[in-house]
């Protein structure tokens, strides 16, 4: 009896040895963690985070930290982003936008790290939900104080308080949809363990749209530039010294891109 417990134990032992948390090439995790085609997209947006994002998963996963762990660091490091936009100086501003960089890099690690140990899970997308929050708070309020004690007028409290409440109205629309889609494949989980292999599999085929449906789809990446690239957008406007010009714009834009993302979004829930 003990001869076999040892056998078990020392195969077990050799199993960990043979693979390590992390211990797989670049080109593997990709693979694993990374969304098909995720990286042969040619895009400013995939080498700026996605690229660099794999890297960090792979010393992360080397760490006892979990997915979840990652996510509430990403909440505490927005914090100081607020303060140093509201210090106003040009180091100041580039400090906030390197950090702000780092967070967007790291948020796409607990992604990873959530697909490679296979444990997605609700509190994941609540506390990413949460980071969002926190970070575009931080963000507008440290910019928008900023700009406004610069230059005393209130139109920058005006187009700042639009551009945050919008920002979070957008985030909240896409943090729900993340929700509803982990929702429906926890529930397709169930129903598969349940039901077993003879279940029919439920058709997963994109319904085919017309006119103006198909035009909203197809073009919506263009107008979504701003949002996308809003760290790089900001860095122009700073080094031109134009931080207002940048909040006026945002204040505009952002009412308006949440609505055409509300309407591509509620088009692709049907």
């Amino acid at each position: 009896m003990r001869s076999s417990k040892k056998v078990a134990n020392s195969t077990k032992a050799k199993d960990t040895k043979l693979h390590r948390r992390g211990s797989e090439s670049i080109k593997e995790l990709r693979r694993i963690c990374q969304k098909p085609g995720e990286i042969e997209r040619v895009s400013l947006y995939s080498y700026l985070h996605r690229y660099p994002s794999i890297y960090l998963t792979k010393l992360f996963l080397h760490t006892p930290f979990t997915a979840n762990q990652v996510t509430f660091l990403l909440v505490l490091l927005t914090i100081p982003i607020g303060y140093l936009f509201y210090l106003g100086e040009m180091w100041s501003y580039i400090a906030g936008l390197a950090l702000a960089y780092f967070i967007a890099v790291l948020d796409r690690v607990d992604g990873e790290m959530a697909r490679y140990d296979q444990k997605t899970s609700m509190r994941g997308v609540y506390l990413d939900a949460l980071m969002h929050i926190t970070i575009l708070l931080a963000i507008w309020s440290g910019l928008t104080t900023s700009v406004y004690l610069q230059t005393g007028s209130l139109l920058i409290i005006v187009f700042g308080a639009s551009a945050l409440m919008f920002s979070l109205a957008q985030s909240a629309s896409a943090d729900k949809k993340a929700i509803l889609t982990l929702e429906g494949e926890l529930k397709s989980l169930r129903i598969k363990g349940s039901v077993g292999r003879s279940a029919n599999p439920v058709s997963s085929a994109p319904r085919k749209g017309k006119g103006l449906q198909v035009f909203i789809k197809k073009y919506y990446q263009i107008p979504s530039i701003p949002q996308g690239y809003f760290k790089e957008f900001l860095l122009i406007f700073v080094l031109f010294s134009r931080a207002d010009l940048f909040i006026i714009f945002f204040g505009v834009y952002m009412p308006l891109y949440w609505l055409l993302y509300v309407t591509v979004t509620s088009i692709s829930l049907k």
